[in-house]
């Protein structure tokens, strides 16, 4: 457990001594581990498809990978289902999910239970195992986007956007594509502007990693393609550009641009000769680089597939890379970095099986350096320059379809099952600083954070050292603040940060 302190003085410092806990643990009737995201209260929301796909599934779980409680909705032949927190109005969570050609989202409460469903017409998110986190996102005016793929009358595909409201009703719906192509989205981001940028594929097999950006009515402002066999995941930066990563067929790639495509740098992550790396998600690190997660295989051994992370610094410099897996296929859709530092990945696992089952959901904890208790070894990864940008190209844009109600019901859902676990505390006591403002007219503090803490306790305490404010289990993310109201003498002064 961690220690914050304020002292009541002219400067103020916050000491940190958080214990980290890492674990590999596989999950009971999941097949498809999809999605992980952190909640606003410190816990994790996890998207994955139960046995036999007969349910959409949504779990939580808190920083110790244990789980304190799931739902699966009931739609019919369900497969890559992810799931988001909703941090605006009620709270809650939003799912999305693929049944036969069709798309489903459902809005949920705090409790699990089912606020609305809507089933998008048309729409396909059968990419293979390229479909995962990243699909669905909040928009910051309110409502999701979700994207995907989209079957035409010749047997081709195209992208597919679909703008829905809070409340479910359908605003926009957006196709593009190639005459002929095989195009595809995989992950969508927000814009400052209102407007959206999308990352996939354009004609494939064969062709470019896509990337489009919409305005918020869903009109196409630019195009761009780029020397890459797909584009699997879009997110913005901390400069306001964009991060973006994918495969080349035999290399995963991170590819850094600007707000409007032009690349910065690119590098592509090659492992030993004749080896594939499938790189699927990319992340933001609180430190300005990145976490990159996927799959590695190495060339004759079937299906043995093993999950990695790749940190790089904001340059996509190597900082570390590890493998995770055993003698099977382990498959990593998913990661997020903690809030102690370390990482979360999803995925799935033939390796490591419950009873009776023939594939298994994979949650992964990791200490700040990657590492975890078992089942694990570091790789070298060769680094090369990465995809160039082709053309501005201009495609075909069109809409299609509505929106209807699909019927679904919420039951109790899985469990966590452990397979390794173990806790280390870091150097102890590390102060660093954050600025306090106190408000004696209210007696409250106002704490602006410039790290993430969890798990801490917090106290405050006066110049001689005497404790007089104390509360457990103290977590803050990075770059918000918190008001407390605290039992503070009239006579206080002042803190200065």
């Amino acid at each position: 457990m961690g220690r914050l302190s304020i002292l009541i003085a002219p400067f103020v410092l916050a000491r940190v001594a958080t214990a980290q806990t890492t674990f590999e643990s596989t999950l009971d009737s999941i097949v498809f581990g999809n999605s992980i995201e952190i909640t606003p209260d410190g816990n994790y929301v996890l998207g994955g498809d139960p046995l036999y796909y007969e349910a959409a599934a949504l779990l939580i779980c808190n920083n110790d990978g244990q789980l304190l409680w799931g739902r699966s909705y009931p739609v019919e032949h369900a497969q890559y289902t992810s799931v988001i927190p909703v941090v605006q109005g009620d709270g809650g969570y939003a799912l999305t999910t693929i049944y036969g050609d069709s798309m489903a989202l459902l809005r949920i409460d705090t409790d699990g239970d089912l606020i609305w469903s809507r089933s998008l017409n048309g729409g396909t998110l059968g990419d293979g195992f390229s479909t995962g986190a990243g699909y669905l996102i909040e928009a910051a005016a309110g409502g999701f986007v979700v994207v995907g793929n989209r079957f035409t009358p010749a047997n081709h595909t195209d992208a597919y956007v679909v703008r829905i409201a809070a409340n479910g009703s359908l605003l926009w719906t957006r196709t593009i594509g190639t005459v002929a192509g095989f195009d595809g989205a995989s992950s969508v981001a927000q814009m400052d502007d209102g407007g959206f940028v999308i990352a996939g594929s354009g004609g494939y097999p064969g062709g470019s990693a896509l990337l489009f950006r919409m305005d918020a009515t869903g009109d196409t402002l630019w195009t761009r393609t780029y020397s890459a066999l797909s584009a699997k995941c879009v997110r913005r930066t901390t400069d306001g550009g964009l991060i973006i990563a994918g495969e080349t067929g035999t290399s995963a790639y991170l590819m850094k641009t600007d707000e409007d495509g032009t690349v910065i740098w690119s590098h592509n992550y090659s492992g030993p000769s004749s080896s594939t790396v499938k790189g699927r998600v990319v992340s933001n690190t609180i430190d300005g680089g990145y976490i990159l997660s996927g799959e590695f295989r190495e060339s004759g051994v079937g299906n043995d597939w093993d999950a990695f992370l790749i940190r790089t610094n904001a340059n996509g410099d190597t900082l570390w890379t590890r493998t995770y897996g055993g003698s099977n296929r382990e498959l990593n859709h998913s990661v997020v970095e903690a809030p102690d530092g370390g990482f979360l990945f999803f995925g799935d696992t033939q390796s490591f099986l419950n009873s009776g089952g023939w594939n298994s959901g994979f949650l992964v904890k990791t200490d700040v350096s990657g590492n975890v208790g078992c089942n694990i070894e570091p790789l070298s990864f060769v680094v090369e320059d990465g995809p160039t940008l082709n053309t501005h190209g201009v495609l075909d844009v069109g809409s299609v379809g509505a929106s209807h109600i699909i019927s679904a019901l919420s039951n109790s859902h899985g469990s966590i099952l452990p397979l390794c676990i173990s806790t280390n505390t870091p150097e102890p006591s590390v102060e660093k600083p954050f600025r306090v403002a106190v408000d004696i007219a209210t007696r409250s503090v106002v704490l602006d954070f410039s790290q993430s803490f969890s798990h801490a306790t917090f106290s405050i305490v006066n110049p001689s050292g005497q404790e007089f404010y104390r509360r457990e289990g103290f977590f803050a993310q990075a770059s918000t603040s918190k008001t407390l109201n605290l039992p503070l003498s009239s006579g206080l002064r002042a803190i200065a940060s």
